[in-house]
């Protein structure tokens, strides 16, 4: 005879201690899970990613629609404070979807979320997703995602993307054709295979990762911790690097038509000379970060 156990929720906090140092980085690992709750699929790029004073917990891209979503989390309570850093951190990183995470939503956030849903350009999409960890009996825990609010007519859109293969192959293959034009212009750049077709190129850097990213609106670079970072201490450089970089005044982002191919040597150039400028001062940095460690 079968045994049954018995589901249960358990708090938050059980599973992951700390949000940045925990959650977020399980989050990146496992971001197919929240694409599916969502019915959209997502890549990761960027965590803890900074603009001026802001920093958001992740960045992610709707691959299906070339979005940028903006993915802000609570391990608490929900409260209108982080509403109001979701809005600024879209206008800052000029996300147009945004997913709200917390282990619980009062009426009035669900009605928050209803309101600019209903009120806003319809290019402007947010979700409230409830997050929950569960177990059975002395079973790991695993993660739960519930989508409370979503965008009007969303999974009328979901299954119209699905349909229209056309044109998501078409969106597939300027990612490819771009990725493939910067590799032949500059072949020491990035190792980058002939059928790439993801908006992003990872390259090593020092001790973090240099996301280059493609999208509608142009190209740049994200710096990142290093995926497996337990004690997130690439997480922390790639900060302190993002803050040289902003006294610097380097911008991140080059704004292009991006999908027109007569913009693509510039854009691929203007990647290039940023990539250099990255390594140029990242490297010192990553050597006396280093050097001061093994004095200490």
């Amino acid at each position: 005879m079968l045994q049954f156990g018995d589901l249960r929720e358990v708090e938050l906090q059980e599973a992951w201690a700390n949000e940045a140092l925990d959650f977020m980085p399980w989050l990146e690992e496992n971001i197919g899970k929240l694409s599916e709750a969502l019915g959209m699929p997502l890549e990761v790029e960027g965590r803890e990613v900074t603009s001026g004073h802001l920093r958001a917990d992740m960045l992610a891209r709707n691959t299906q629609a070339d979005r940028l979503v903006l993915l802000e989390c609570q391990l608490n309570t929900a409260d209108l404070h982080h509403l109001g850093q979701v809005l600024a951190y879209m206008a800052a990183f000029r996300a147009d979807t945004a997913v709200w995470m917390a282990p619980s939503f009062a009426e009035h956030d669900c009605l928050a979320i209803r309101w600019l849903n209903e009120n806003t350009d319809p290019r402007f999409r947010f979700f409230a997703v409830q997050v929950k960890a569960i177990r059975i009996g002395e079973s790991p825990v695993a993660a739960l995602f519930e989508v409370l609010e979503r965008p009007n007519e969303w999974e009328k859109q979901v299954r119209a993307l699905g349909e229209t293969r056309g044109d998501l192959i078409g969106l597939r293959k300027i990612r490819n054709d771009f990725w493939n034009f910067f590799a032949s212009r500059h072949p020491g750049d990035a190792a980058i295979s002939p059928g790439h077709t993801s908006s992003t190129v990872i390259v090593p850097l020092a001790d973090v990762n240099a996301s280059l990213s493609l999208a509608q609106d142009g190209v740049g670079i994200f710096l990142n911790g290093r995926q497996g970072d337990t004690n997130r201490e690439s997480a922390r450089a790639a900060e302190r690097y993002r803050a040289v970089m902003e006294e610097k005044g380097i911008n991140m982002w080059e704004t292009f038509e991006g999908y027109d191919s007569d913009n693509w040597a510039d854009m691929a150039d203007r990647l290039h000379e940023k990539l250099l400028k990255y390594r140029e001062i990242i490297e010192p940095l990553a050597a006396e970060t280093g050097q001061a460690s093994e004095e200490s």
